[in-house]
């Protein structure tokens, strides 16, 4: 891997990241340019992370078949059963699930930002630089985990090679979060994510003052009003299995005890509940407020 900077050869991908940060002093940022300097390529990227993947998956085809016709005599003369040390074993069903807690681990510290009120550049900004913090974790365990061997050629080469697949199959879990986009597919995705829609009721003249002449004139307003669906916020609230369990589950009948609602008399004498013991009541209100200026007189009604 060529520096676009110094023209200097690294390693692999990850020593040419380092490289640029150690050496050049490069860091994340909207003015950050990073070309790819590799034979026949041209593209430029704004992350680290970014020319990371392209140097990982696209140049690394071109090295390969570079390198095909010298290490192919000595690869397919050994194997991973000769060396010893890493097997062609499938994962364990565990590191799945553990990949998936650690995703929703992040997208709950990204929605805890957007809760917060924290402006969407900012929060493209922490997942950019958590992304690349993590690619920088698993750039020094990869190193580390080289550097440990203590094995002889050309075994050392087989076994360097299948650590370096491994890594590359490790997923960044901010790279699912890293624009907008992603993030709102992802929230919908898992946590069922419900958007306000708004509509219009119709139109009506209204009287309203010009702020550069100071005249008043009728104008042509639109009556809206937004509205929350209610079934796919139900169905929203009852994917989290805490709930459901909560809401389905049969009551502790305890004579002259009130455990919970179910003990209530209201909710023995209803004629909805008494006869289905699992439904869920809605209560919709409706407000309608005339609010009026008192300099310019202008009514507007608010429901």
């Amino acid at each position: 891997m060529i520096c676009f900077i110094c023209k200097k050869g690294q390693a692999n991908a990850n020593a040419l990241i380092r490289h640029f940060k150690l050496v050049h002093g490069l860091c994340p940022g909207k003015s950050l340019k990073l070309k790819c300097a590799q034979r026949g390529c041209s593209h430029v990227y704004h992350s680290f992370s970014g020319l990371r993947k392209h140097l990982s998956k696209c140049c690394a085809i071109d090295r390969s078949r570079i390198d095909s016709g010298e290490s192919s005599s000595t690869t397919n003369s050994i194997s991973l059963d000769d060396v010893g040390v890493l097997s062609n074993q499938n994962p364990p069903c565990e590191s799945a699930l553990l990949k998936t807690n650690i995703v929703n681990s992040c997208a709950t510290v990204v929605a805890e930002l957007k809760v917060a009120g924290v402006a969407e550049t900012t929060i493209n900004y922490v997942v950019g630089a958590l992304e690349e913090v993590i690619g920088d974790i698993h750039s020094e365990t990869q190193e580390s985990v080289k550097n440990s061997l203590s094995l002889e050629e050309p075994i050392k080469s087989v076994v360097e090679s299948q650590i370096d697949q491994f890594f590359e199959k490790i997923q960044n879990p901010f790279a699912t979060l890293n624009t907008e986009s992603k993030r709102m597919r992802y929230f919908s995705d898992k946590w069922g994510k419900i958007d306000p829609v708004e509509y219009v009721l119709g139109t009506r003249f209204a009287t309203r003052r010009n702020r550069t002449t100071g005249t008043f004139a009728q104008t042509i307003v639109k009556d809206k009003f937004v509205y929350i669906p209610i079934i796919e916020t139900l169905q929203s609230i009852y994917r989290h299995p805490s709930i459901t369990d909560m809401m389905a589950r049969d009551s502790q009948q305890r004579p002259n005890c009130l455990y919970d609602i179910h003990d209530g008399e209201f909710f023995k004498r209803h004629a909805l509940f008494s006869k289905q013991r699992h439904a869920v009541q809605i209560q919709l209100f409706l407000m309608n407020l005339n609010a009026q200026t008192p300099l310019d007189q202008n009514e507007e009604y608010i429901s």
